[in-house]
């Protein structure tokens, strides 16, 4: 991706401080008069925008310009540098990654007629990419309307920010969703907060450089660029409910449906939270379903969060030759579970509200994560292991601390056991063990 979508938000951001700063120094002092006179009572100062407090900061998350009463401009700056150390039991050289695993600059601009947009850039594995890129629109109190590059309803994980997940990476259960898509997404919040739920009807976003690996699974030759995003016949639409009686309780379910009644679509990639394959994608075309539940308790000392659901393909597709032309019908559905659950234990640290996934919010807690997942296609991925999925079974156990509230420093381990019938392009992890092990930090402006 080029750096110029970059540089032009820094000039803006430049010239947004510098006319800042420039507004609030004083007006210089006249020469003091010949004679001494009473002095005259001043007026309290005002700001050039004619209200207080131009420049508003919350540490570790907004840095807020104030025009007007009804336009502001939020800006963040998030960087997420990582180390990684790998080994797996098929034999193959252990692995060292020093990167930057994620960063965010954003802007959320508040403008008049209670409009407004977002607009992100983000690094991923060392890619740009974008990320939230849409207008909104509040009608009335706690109705808001988004258009754009919107990250739909779905699951506690998925809407969470991603800097606040408990471990760098995130679960299993983003086998259920997308990340992000383009179309229009509805929230409200009812009874003061108790019950809140959001709607979206979207489409796939065109292919984006960089990302994860599921976002770019195999597709057969003789497939034209524009039947993957551009058929008018291929809608998704999905929705959440959450009921939170507290800040310590959070329950939720989503629903997901995705329409592919004409162009195939070629599904995603089975991946663990670390990016290496366990099953390449199955081709489908019809009606695409999935559900989830999860649920997220904060306590003073500890937290828990869990989430599980399905996904259910339309009828999958092969391809024998590997072109579109040899297409064909299979029997049946591929079938997929998925689940994890988080612990957290703080001895004098804080977690924060239990909708929010309950982070921690000072202090340093132990925790850990227990995941696994099931995915059957209708093929045997194995011809000696009929009838069996593929699946991943995988433990994680960390030490996280905020230093402050810019600063917040983790190291985790994880083991990962893969299944006998993973088979992928390469077979690299076809009954395989994995060990990860890292040391990452997160700083935010």
């Amino acid at each position: 991706m080029s750096l110029r979508p970059l540089g032009g938000a820094l000039v803006v951001v430049w010239v947004v401080l510098s006319s800042a700063v420039a507004r609030a120094q004083p007006a210089p002092s006249p020469p003091p008069p010949d004679v001494a006179s009473p002095a005259a009572p001043t007026a309290p100062p005002v700001s050039v925008a004619g209200v207080p407090d131009d420049i508003g900061y919350k540490p570790g998350r907004w840095i807020t310009f104030r025009a007007t009463r009804k336009t502001k401009l939020r800006m963040r700056l998030i960087l997420q540098p990582m180390m990684r150390y790998g080994h797996v039991s098929s034999g193959a050289d252990d692995t060292v990654d020093l990167i930057i695993r994620r960063a965010r600059l954003g802007f959320d601009a508040n403008l008049p007629d209670r409009l407004g947009m977002r607009f992100e850039i983000s690094v991923k594995n060392m890619h740009f990419e974008i990320h939230n890129m849409f207008g909104s629109w509040k009608p009335v109190k706690h109705l808001e309307v988004q258009a754009g590059f919107i990250k739909a309803p779905g699951g506690l994980e998925r809407d969470t920010f991603s800097f606040d997940q408990a471990f760098i990476e995130r679960s299993v259960v983003t086998f259920l969703n997308y990340d992000h898509e383009v179309g229009v997404k509805v929230s409200q919040l009812l009874a003061g907060g108790l019950l809140r739920w959001s709607a979206a009807i979207a489409r796939n976003p065109p292919p984006l450089e960089g990302g994860d690996p599921e976002d770019t699974p195999v597709i057969p030759t003789g497939v034209e660029a524009e039947d993957l995003t551009r058929p008018a016949s291929k809608w998704n639409a999905s929705a959440r409910a959450v009921v939170t009686p507290s800040d310590e309780v959070e329950a939720g379910l989503r629903a997901g449906v995705r329409l592919r009644p004409e162009e195939p679509d070629f599904g995603e990639i089975a991946v663990e939270p670390y990016d290496s394959t366990f099953l390449t994608n199955r081709p489908y075309r019809g009606l695409w379903t999935s559900a989830s539940a999860d649920v997220a308790l904060a306590e003073p000392h500890w937290r828990m969060l869990a989430e599980g659901g399905f996904r259910r393909d339309g009828v999958q597709l092969a391809y024998p030759t590997g072109d579109v032309s040899s297409e064909t019908e299979l029997d049946g559905h591929l079938w997929a579970t998925c689940g994890y659950v988080v612990f957290g234990f703080t001895p004098h640290g804080h977690y924060g509200k239990a909708v929010d996934a309950a982070p921690l919010e000072s202090g340093w807690e132990i925790v850990t994560r227990v995941q696994g997942s099931y995915v059957k296609p209708v093929d045997d991925p194995d011809p000696t292991a009929s009838g069996r999925a593929a699946t991943l079974a995988m433990g994680e156990l960390g030490v996280h601390w905020e230093v402050n509230h810019q600063l917040r420093l983790q190291s985790d381990v994880a083991l990962e056991k893969f299944g006998d019938n993973d088979v992928t392009l390469l077979n690299e992890n076809k009954g395989a063990t994995r060990l990860w092990a890292q040391i990452w930090a997160t700083l935010r402006l």
